[in-house]
């Protein structure tokens, strides 16, 4: 990626009410080794060394990635695939960036892809 400055953004995969640790952590592999496709700093599972310490607490970083992306470009290409990665997992992920949270389900609606809109665009994400 060059120089570019980086940010993070943290990937969670929702759970279901009959998954595991187990199996949110190899969801999240799954969704980890297509992000690494894109133009990514890199995609690390999320340590709790990386949570802000009032949001530590057991079962926070099961199912979790760092993703550190050029701002601009790399969040909307992130973005992008956790979304095709959603329609075809039938699961819904959430997105953070700072104090923001967008949940990307697999639900191909307009209403969702306005959403994701608006939440880029509170991030200075533009196309």
């Amino acid at each position: 990626m060059g120089d570019m400055t980086t940010e993070s953004l943290v990937l969670r995969v929702v759970p279901e009410a009959d998954e595991d640790g187990a199996e949110l952590d190899y969801l999240a592999g799954q969704l980890r080794t297509e992000l690494l496709e894109l133009d990514v700093a890199g995609v690390d599972p999320l340590a709790a060394d990386d949570l802000p310490p009032l949001a530590k607490g057991v079962g926070t970083t099961v199912g979790a990635l760092l993703v550190r992306v050029g701002i601009a470009q790399g969040a909307r290409a992130v973005v992008g695939a956790v979304k095709r990665w959603a329609a075809r997992s039938e699961k819904s992920v959430e997105i953070t960036f700072g104090e923001d949270s967008l949940k990307v389900t697999g639900i191909s609606s307009e209403q969702q892809d306005r959403l994701i809109e608006i939440w880029l665009e509170r991030q200075n994400i533009t196309s």
